[in-house]
């Protein structure tokens, strides 16, 4: 089998497909030997474990090998599927084609369209819709939704499902997607799955629902009879669809309306892109994780497809708001040594140098009032027998504000944050704070 692989020479995804199949006709024809292995586990089956082992070695070297094609190649961003919608749903409410005619005073003759042509574009439409909507979901989700079973009308509350049937308030009634245990791939590890469909509104007023009920009442039959449940259908067949059938449908679509072929996995790693490019919320991405039925893992390192520059934005962003804001704070207090004095802004400059002046010596008075009372209030807990001299009133009328720091700090022993406050304020002084006001008015008049 190594040979023939090789012979292939294949990428190592496409050579892996041949392996699983390899491995289900093994599986097959060694069917009663594996039904024995089961009970002795003596009974190996060498062809199916060299199989195995062949398929390890390629699922380690397709995860440590580029895309054949590029992410970037075969995506859209995520608004322009949003556009395309809309773009598909302008094109079925066309109702009409015209065409050139000389009968016409106008020139221009309008044709109605047949039901055919809506219906295919109201399909087309409502087919990669549901895929915007709600978070993008596997393919198989879509084309095998069941009317009655996956896809159903009514109202689910707490545990329980109501059909449209049985309420009593139709308006409250919403279409979901219910997903068993056997109807998705990782259905045994996350179970049932319950999703609302929104119903939501276009520029014109109309809704979704509206659109799914024109295509329940006329579009889904346009063809002829349907016989099965199944939402959507074969455009020409009127069956039911199959992964190829899905695959070619969207990617027809996609590459006729953007020019780009992007396939129905791909709708997957463009939405978890975007969220990430939008710093989406912990409780968000961990929302869409559900919804689209995978782990954290794949989410941030499999769908996850944003360039190394988008990943770095956030760092360079904070880096800049740190470093603007520091230097804008450095910025506001040199703007005083930099003021250039004249005859317009002299009035100006005195008053904001007047303010700070009295804000400084504001500060400096709570600082040394606070501390000359913090250490009163100690040294009388002492019954101020170890009282200092050097703290003394050198005048009758001198008070506590007025105490020189220096003998304050020799003397203090009590709080060490009002001691380096008081220490860092003496150090901060410059000459211009000493200068009395009167006389810098003198100078600049």
């Amino acid at each position: 089998m190594q040979d023939f692989l090789d012979w292939l020479d294949l990428p190592p995804a496409s050579q892996l497909c041949y392996v699983n199949t390899f491995r289900s006709i093994a599986t097959y024809i060694y069917r009663k030997e594996l039904e024995a292995s089961k009970h002795e586990r003596s009974v190996q089956i060498h062809t199916i474990q060299a199989i195995n082992s062949i398929g390890l070695e390629l699922e380690k070297i397709k995860n440590h090998s580029p895309e054949s094609v590029s992410f970037e190649i075969k995506s859209i961003p995520w608004n322009d599927c949003i556009r395309t919608i809309e773009k598909l749903r302008q094109r079925y409410e066309e109702k009409f084609t015209y065409q050139n005619s000389k009968r016409e005073k106008s020139g221009i003759h309008p044709r109605k369209r047949t039901i055919y042509a809506l219906a295919r574009d109201l399909q087309n439409f409502l087919s990669v819709t549901l895929k915007v909507v709600i978070p993008p979901d596997r393919s198989r989700t879509y084309y095998e939704l069941e009317l009655g079973r996956t896809l159903l009308y009514g109202k689910f509350e707490g545990r329980s499902f109501t059909p449209i049937e049985r309420l009593e308030d139709t308006s409250q009634a919403a279409w979901y997607i219910h997903l068993g245990i056997e109807d998705y791939k990782t259905g045994k590890s996350y179970g049932n799955y319950w999703a609302p469909i929104p119903n939501q509104k276009f520029a014109d007023g109309k809704k979704l629902y509206d659109y799914i009920e024109e295509w329940l009442s006329w579009g889904r039959e346009s063809h002829g009879p349907v016989d099965h449940n199944f939402f959507f259908r074969g455009v020409s067949d009127r069956g039911p669809l199959n992964h190829a059938d899905w695959w070619n449908r969207i990617v027809d679509i996609m590459d006729r309306e953007t020019g780009i072929a992007v396939s129905p996995k791909e709708f997957r790693r463009i939405y978890v892109s975007f969220l990430k490019s939008q710093r989406a919320t912990n409780a968000q991405l961990e929302a869409a994780r559900i919804a689209q039925h995978h782990s954290k893992k794949m989410q941030d390192f499999v769908y996850d497809q944003r360039e190394q520059m988008d990943k770095l934005a956030p760092i360079y962003e904070f880096n800049e708001e740190v470093i603007d804001a520091i230097l804008e704070s450095m910025s506001q207090q040199d703007e005083t040594k930099s003021i250039e004095i004249t005859d317009s802004n002299k009035q100006e400059v005195i008053t904001d140098f007047y303010e700070k002046v009295l804000d400084q010596t504001q500060v400096e008075y709570n600082i040394n009032k606070t501390t000359a009372e913090s250490f009163f209030l100690s040294e009388n807990e002492k019954s101020v027998t170890g009282f200092s001299t050097d703290l003394s009133p050198q005048t009758e009328g001198e008070s506590a504000e007025t105490l020189s720091d220096s003998k304050i700090l020799d003397n203090f022993q009590g709080n060490t944050g009002v001691k380096e406050r008081l220490q860092k304020s003496k150090r901060t002084k410059s000459k211009a704070e000493v200068i009395p006001v009167q006389q810098l008015i003198l100078e600049l008049n």
